[in-house]
């Protein structure tokens, strides 16, 4: 019988970690075009050597670090095809990957909906004095339009929630409770997640509406479970795709280099790729 490991995908696409302290609005980083480009070059580069890897199957498949919409459609349907044609998939492998609602959704919405991903939609909402919650937008027509072809899809929300009214939080839990998505997971800027989350109610409202909590800051229902992250223990072994990533099951453990332009030369050399490589017990 095959192993069944969990493939991890660095994406090093950054976004953003805090606010201008003048408008309140988030601060994004990305890279160029041309840098997305020459990365997905080089993981495709990097999956080549795993090709002869028969003895494991990829029962998860979790793309991180940011945002997989940065991919344009042509780079997403190269890693696709690639991760199809160099791994064995289990029958029910799970995609998982986060993205941005609208605009960002629509162009990669075809292929994540045919490989039936369960997306994470980051949805912010930071709340000033004089502004309301982004999340305005998003109600009934957003879960039976943009999220129809999603049934798995969760939500990244809740990023600062010091100084909320209570009118406030309560029309987040009515936000909410009209998308009702698979899964919510919960961030403070203040980095006291379960402490302010507790305070505003908001935990108490999502258990008692049938999800429940499978993380610090994360709830889901049923559907919206991540297999490799609560179901399976076996998928805490993983192989690890691209920048500084790190792969480790049974006797190896192997670490990428994290340097982006080494990373990118590298070229699936393992000599330039791998910073580390042990045949040793992996303990994670």
């Amino acid at each position: 019988m095959k192993k069944q490991l969990q493939l991890s995908i660095n994406l090093p696409f950054a976004y953003y970690t805090e606010l201008d302290s003048a408008t309140g609005a988030p601060l994004f980083r990305y890279p160029s075009p041309g840098m997305i480009r020459q990365y997905a070059d080089a993981l495709c580069a990097e999956m080549d050597l795993w090709k002869d890897c028969s003895e494991v199957e990829i029962s998860s498949i979790r793309f991180e670090g940011g945002y997989i919409h940065l991919l344009k459609e042509e780079q997403l349907s190269q890693l696709l095809d690639k991760i199809q044609a160099i791994f064995s998939l289990s029958g029910d492998c799970e995609w998982i990957a986060l993205t941005c609602p609208g605009r960002y959704l629509t162009g990669i919405a075809p292929l994540l909906a045919a490989r039936r991903f369960k997306i994470l939609l980051d949805i912010p909402t930071f709340i000033k004095e004089e502004a309301d919650s982004h999340m305005l937008p998003f109600g009934p027509e957003f879960a039976r339009g943009e999220l129809a072809d999603f049934p798995a899809a969760g939500i990244r929300t809740l990023r600062e929630v010091d100084g909320r009214t209570s009118e406030q939080v309560e029309m987040i839990r009515i936000k909410l409770s009209e998308i009702r998505p698979a899964r919510v997971e919960m961030v403070a800027l203040n980095g006291r997640n379960e402490e302010t989350l507790a305070g505003c109610g908001l935990q108490e409202y999502l258990l008692q509406t049938g999800y429940r909590r499978v993380c610090v800051n994360e709830y889901a229902l049923p559907e919206g479970v991540f297999r490799h992250r609560h179901d399976i223990p076996s998928l805490s072994e993983y192989i690890g795709l691209g920048l500084g990533a790190v792969s480790a099951y049974d006797s190896y453990l192997s670490r990428n280099v994290g340097d982006f332009k080494a990373y990118v030369a590298a070229s699936g050399n393992p000599a330039m790729l791998y910073k580390e490589v042990k045949k040793q017990p992996a303990n994670l």
